[in-house]
């Protein structure tokens, strides 16, 4: 447990407040902020590393080291330390750099944590510097051992959606979440070298549109053709158009295949508010100009809806809407038959395909039979396969595709990200951002 401090440490304060103050020299370019909430469930949260607590007002609660951890809980809609409540508890790291960062339940975090209280629930916001934000974003949404190239563009398209999208979660108390709803951001924990190059390599570079920010879109994998913004959601953006993506086909998502039973899809589609029982047609209505599915037409043994192309993707779990129905495909099973077979040494039981005979030591002989309870899935005994391309939205970048692209362009000179950027973002600009 870390170790509570009484107000006569005022004076550590004032120091505190002292070199805040020496930071901040005229002429001194500021960096941009962060406030990233951390995925942080319960009541309760331990508080590590090395730093101290502050209260509202700026006094020292508490400091904590690397050999000892503080334990907060929330109630009542206040944070609790020792027998003391607080509207907001601030972390600070004691020393600058990544030896001396906080730790949230163990987990190491760069920048200034803030405490507070959502009733009974802990929220964490990680503030920090927009770089060093990126540093465990970029390794989670690509893969370190990519090519430079390809992080470097990813690099830039991170940091362009996180300064596009800074205020996502203001309603929330904080910015950005720390979860692919804004940007997946693991922390320390989460970096690694060769990503941390891309991004001090491209270090406050953003995209830009007509002079503001874009927005920076981007995904698994493209199938080989990226989407417009507005097919996706209904709002166009002059610089997310349809891009031939071909060479992004050699990916692992160049082609992938779901089969359904026809009460497979009644169920799942019931659940999400369409209750047109088993499943008996699934037909493509509409497509977007890419080619993926706009809307479909889903005929069930109650009745028939219009379901969007993008809803069915979340119903059913598909990995994007660039699909196409297959023909109907023969389940092996087959309905079964209870039979009373009997041979010279007595009768039995036995469970047969329907129309088959049972031949015994007397002859083929079926006493009686009845349906079992075993039967096939689906009317008709029939799947319902979804051949597909691709994996998420489709707009913007392909995170495979520029993969793809820097490996095809082995002797392109250190700014080849620019190219892929400007691949599958039409009319950008790339350029520093003014903090």
């Amino acid at each position: 447990m870390g170790r509570t401090l009484n107000r006569r440490t005022i004076g550590v304060t004032f120091l505190v407040t002292a070199l805040l103050l020496l930071m901040m020299t005229p002429g001194a370019k500021a960096a941009a902020k962060v406030r990233v909430g951390l995925s942080v469930s319960g009541s309760a949260v331990e508080i590590g590393g090395s730093g101290l607590l502050l209260d509202a007002t700026g006094h020292v609660i508490a400091q904590v080291d690397d050999r000892s951890s503080l334990e907060l809980t929330a109630s009542g809609g206040q944070v609790w330390l020792s027998g003391a409540s607080f509207p907001v508890l601030h972390a600070v790291p004691s020393r600058s750099g990544a030896g001396s960062c906080l730790q949230v339940n163990g987990k190491p975090y760069r920048g200034d944590l803030v405490v507070s209280a959502a009733d009974n629930r802990i929220r964490i916001v990680n503030e920090l510097d927009l770089e060093e934000y990126l540093l465990g974003v970029v390794p989670l949404e690509m893969s370190p051992s990519w090519p430079l190239e390809a992080l470097k563009a990813q690099a830039v398209a991170a940091r362009t959606f996180a300064l596009r999208n800074a205020n996502r979660h203001q309603g929330d108390g904080f910015g950005l979440c720390d979860t692919s709803h804004c940007q997946v951001y693991g922390g320390v924990s989460a970096e690694s070298t060769t990503s941390s190059i891309a991004v001090k390599d491209t270090a406050g570079l953003v995209l830009k549109y007509n002079g503001g920010l874009i927005d920076a879109y981007f995904h698994a994998s493209s199938g080989g053709r990226t989407e417009t913004a507005g097919a996706a959601w209904g709002h166009d953006r002059p610089y997310l158009t349809v891009v031939e993506d071909e060479l992004e086909l050699s990916g692992p998502y160049a082609s992938w295949q779901e089969s359904f039973s026809p009460e497979e899809l009644g169920v799942r589609l019931a659940e999400a508010g369409y209750p047109i029982g088993p499943v008996q047609q699934l037909e493509i209505l509409e497509r977007t100009p890419s080619g993926r599915a706009a809307s479909v037409s889903v005929r069930g043994s109650y009745g028939t809806a219009v379901v969007a192309g993008t809803r069915l993707r979340q119903v059913l779990n598909l990995k994007s809407t660039l699909f196409n129905v297959q023909e109907d495909t023969a389940w092996s099973e087959q309905l079964k038959i209870t039979v009373l077979a009997q041979s010279t040494k007595g009768s039995f039981v036995t469970s047969v395909a329907s129309g088959t005979h049972v031949v015994t030591a007397g002859g083929p002989k079926i006493l009686s039979s009845r349906t079992s309870g075993d039967v096939s899935r689906g009317g008709g005994g029939r799947a319902i396969v979804l051949k597909g391309r691709g994996y998420g939205h489709g707009v913007g970048l392909s995170q495979w595709g520029a993969k793809v692209l820097a490996e095809n362009e082995l002797l392109a000179d250190k700014d080849f990200f620019t190219q892929i950027l400007t691949h599958y973002y039409k009319g950008v600009t790339i350029e520093p951002y003014s903090f």
